[in-house]
C-alpha cells in the first residue's frame, strides 16, 4: 500500500510539473503570467511538502515498533534486520504480494553482503510460504551466505517448511512458548467427482498417457494406482530433502531427526534440548542492545523509477549488454489471456511471443533466462511459444530455470532451451495430453431448466455444454489428442536429442521431480535461478556483474488501473458452488481452484496440463 501512496503522490507532482511547463509555453493554460513565472518556486515548495508527507509515511508512529536501535549510527557497524513472509516468483500487483520475489531476495542479500557497515543479518522468519522448489533455492542460498556473513534467525513458531529455512541459518531463536510443528510432508488431493455427481454435472474427459491424471479429480472418486505412485515418488524426494537439511544444518543424527518429525509437536524447551534451536528469547531480546536497523527488501524508488511505475517510461531495458530474465508464470493460455496483469499471473501466447521477439531483436540482450513456473495449459499456445523459443535459441543462449513446476505445457516450452536447470523438488515432465468438457444438461434439468440442442453436422454438439459425448465423439477426440501427444513427444525428442524409445519411457503423462528428471535427461543440471543466470552470463561471455533485465518489470499504475477496469466478479450462486464455499477455507480454495481448472477446458478443450494438487508441506500450508 505504501508503494501505491507513493505512486499517487508522484502522479500529483507530475501533474503539477506538466501544468507549470504548459503554462510557460501557453499563457492560456495558466491563470496569469505572474502565476506561470512563479511556477518554479511553487513546484519546489510543493515537492518539499511531498517530501514531508513521504517522511511521515515512513516514520513509525508513537506506538509502532522501533525501526532502529537506540542511538543508532549508520556509520558504525551494525546488524541489518529483515522480515521474511514467504517467497513468490514475481509480484502479481503493486501491493498484494506478502512474499518477497526470489530474485529480490538474492539481490538484496548480496547487496548487504557487500556493505562493510553491515556485519550480520537478523532475519525474522514469519513463514515460509512458497513452492518447495523455491524454498529449496532460498535454503541453498542461505547456506552459501554463511561464507559471507552470519544470518541469525528468529521465529515465533514454525511448521515443517518454515523450519526447513531456519535450518540453514547460523543460529535459531524461538519465542517463549513458541512451538515447532514438524509434521512432515503430505499432499492433499481433492476429487470433486462425488460432489459433481450429486448435482448431475458430467465430466467428459479423455487422457493420453497412463500416468496422465490431470482429469482424475473430475472423473474418479479417488486417485488411480498410477497417481498414488507419482505422489509417493514426490513425497519421498521432499521428505528426504527435509531430513537431510535438518541433519546437516543442525548437526544431528538422521535417525534422531526422523524421531523428532514423528513427534511433530515440539515445545520451546524440548526444541532447545533437542538442539533444533539455539535459544529462547523474545524478539526485542533477540535484537539485543547492539546497533541494528530494520531494512526493506526493496529500496525507495528514485524519481525515474517512480515515473516508470506510473507507466510514463519507455519500458525498454538497460542499453548495456545484459541478460534478459523472462518470467513465464501461471497457466498457459491462448491469445492475450485475461488482460488483468496477465504478464504475471498467466502465460499468454499473445503476450509472451511479442516479448520474446522484442528480446530477439535487442542487440544488447546477450542471453535469456526463461524462468518457468507452470503446470501447463493450452496445447496450441504451448506449441506456438515453443516455435518462438526455438527461434530465440538460434540467436542467443536461452537458459531455462524451472521453479516449483515446469510440467506438461510448462515442460513443452522449456524443452528447446540451450540448457535446463531444475531444483531437486521441481515438478516437471508430465508429457501427456488431456481433453474434455463439462456437461450441465442434467444439472440444469434438476434446477428446472430444460436445454435443447439443434444443429447441423454429425458432431455439432461436440463442445455443447448441455450434452455429454457419445462413444463416437470420444473416439474422435482421442484421435485428435493422440496426434497432439505424438507431436509433444516429437518436440521433446528433437529438443533433448532423445530417441522415440527414450521419450516414450519418460512420457505417459508421468510427473518427475527435478532430481529424477536429471537421471532421465529431461533436464541438464540441478540448480536454481542464480545458477541459471550465472550460466547465461558465461555462455554470453558477459562479466559476472553484468546487469539482468527482468520481464515483466515492476508493476505500473497503468497496469493496476487496467486490471481494475477489466476485473470481473465471478461469483456463482449455484448449489454446487455454495457447497464448495461452505468448506473450510483451505479446502474451499483448493476445490474452487480445481473447479476453475475444469472450466478452463471451455476455451481450451485440449491441454497439456498436469494434475492440480495442493502439497501440504507443513502445518501452515
Amino acid at each position: 500500500m505504501k508503494r501505491l501512496i507513493y505512486v499517487l503522490l508522484f502522479t500529483v507532482i507530475g501533474c503539477k510539473e506538466k501544468y507549470k511547463t504548459e503554462g510557460e509555453k501557453n499563457p492560456e493554460v495558466a491563470p496569469s503570467t505572474s502565476a506561470a513565472n512563479s511556477g518554479g518556486s511553487e513546484a519546489k515548495q510543493f515537492e518539499a511538502i511531498i517530501g514531508l508527507v513521504k517522511a511521515a509515511i515512513d516514520k513509525p508512529g508513537h506506538y509502532d515498533p522501533r525501526v532502529e536501535s537506540k542511538d543508532f549510527d549508520p556509520n558504525k557497524k551494525h546488524t541489518g534486520v529483515l522480515s521474511l513472509n514467504g517467497v513468490v516468483e514475481v509480484e502479481a500487483s503493486g501491493w498484494s504480494s506478502s512474499g518477497v520475489p526470489l530474485l529480490t531476495f538474492f539481490n538484496r542479500m548480496d547487496e548487504l553482503g557487500r556493505d562493510d557497515k553491515v556485519e550480520s543479518i537478523s532475519l525474522n522468519v514469519l513463514s515460509a510460504a512458497g513452492s518447495f522448489a523455491q524454498l529449496e533455492e532460498m535454503h541453498r542460498y542461505l547456506l552459501d551466505y554463511q561464507k559471507v556473513k552470519p544470518v541469525h534467525c528468529f521465529t515465533e513458531q514454525a511448521d515443517t517448511m518454515t523450519y526447513y529455512i531456519l535450518s540453514a541459518c547460523s543460529s535459531v531463536t524461538l519465542a517463549p512458548s513458541g512451538m515447532l510443528v514438524l509434521s512432515g510432508v503430505g499432499v492433499d488431493v481433492m476429487h470433486l467427482k462425488p460432489l459433481m455427481d450429486r448435482f448431475d454435472v458430467k465430466a467428459d474427459f479423455v487422457s493420453v498417457g497412463s500416468f496422465k491424471g490431470a482429469a482424475e479429480p473430475l472423473t474418479r472418486p479417488e486417485p488411480s494406482p498410477q497417481m498414488r505412485r507419482t505422489y509417493d515418488d514426490i513425497l519421498d524426494q521432499a521428505f528426504s530433502s527435509i531430513v537431510s537439511a535438518i541433519t546437516s544444518g543442525r548437526k544431528l543424527d538422521e535417525g534422531r531427526v526422523r524421531q523428532l518429525i514423528d513427534k511433530a509437536l515440539i515445545s520451546d524447551r524440548e526444541a532447545v534440548n533437542a538442539k533444533l534451536v539455539d535459544k529462547i528469547a523474545s524478539y526485542s531480546d533477540f535484537l539485543g542492545t547492539k546497533q541494528w536497523q530494520k531494512l526493506q527488501w526493496t529500496k525507495e524508488k528514485k524519481d525515474e523509477d517512480m515515473m516508470a511505475m506510473l507507466g510514463l517510461g519507455s519500458g525498454a531495458p538497460t542499453s548495456e549488454p545484459h541478460v534478459s530474465l523472462v518470467y513465464a508464470v501461471g497457466n498457459i493460455v491462448d491469445g492475450r489471456g485475461s488482460g488483468s496483469l496477465e504478464r504475471r499471473s498467466e502465460i499468454a501466447s499473445g503476450v509472451l511471443i511479442p516479448a520474446l521477439q522484442a528480446i530477439g531483436r535487442d542487440k544488447d540482450s546477450k542471453a535469456v533466462v526463461l524462468r518457468v513456473d507452470s503446470g501447463g495449459g493450452s496445447a496450441l499456445a504451448s506449441e506456438l511459444m515453443l516455435h518462438e523459443i526455438r527461434k530465440l535459441t538460434a540467436k542467443k543462449p536461452v537458459i531455462v530455470s524451472m521453479g516449483g513446476a515446469a510440467a506438461s505445457g510448462g515442460y513443452y516450452i522449456s524443452a528447446p532451451a540451450t540448457k535446463i536447470f531444475a531444483n531437486n523438488n521441481t515438478l516437471t515432465g508430465s508429457i501427456g495430453v488431456v481433453g474434455g468438457k463439462l456437461a450441465f444438461g442434467d444439472a440444469l434439468r434438476k434446477q428446472g431448466v430444460n436445454t435443447f440442442h439443434y444443429g447441423r453436422g454429425l458432431r455439432s454438439s461436440l463442445w455443447s455444454a448441455a450434452k455429454s459425448w457419445n462413444q463416437d465423439d470420444k473416439a474422435a477426440i482421442y484421435d485428435m489428442m493422440n496426434e497432439v501427444y505424438e507431436l509433444f513427444k516429437k518436440r521433446v525428442g528433437e529438443s533433448r536429442k532423445l530417441s522415440p524409445e527414450q521419450v516414450g519411457e519418460v512420457a505417459q503423462g508421468r510427473v518427475w521431480t527435478g532430481k529424477a528428471a536429471l537421471k532421465h535427461k529431461l533436464v541438464d543440471e540441478i540448480g536454481g535461478l542464480r545458477e541459471a543466470i550465472a550460466e547465461a552470463k558465461t555462455l554470453a561471455k558477459l562479466p559476472v556483474d553484468a546487469p539482468v533485465a527482468p520481464y515483466p518489470s515492476d508493476v505500473t499504475l497503468v497496469e493496476i488501473l487496467r486490471a481494475f477496469k477489466n476485473g470481473e466478479v465471478n461469483v456463482s450462486a449455484s448449489p454446487m458452488m455454495s457447497a464448495m464455499l461452505a468448506l473450510p477455507k483451505a479446502q474451499s480454495r483448493t476445490a474452487l481452484s480445481v473447479w476453475h481448472y475444469a472450466r478452463s477446458f471451455t476455451s481450451s478443450p485440449i491441454q497439456t496440463v498436469y494434475l492440480p494438487v495442493v502439497f501440504g508441506l507443513g502445518s501452515g500450508q
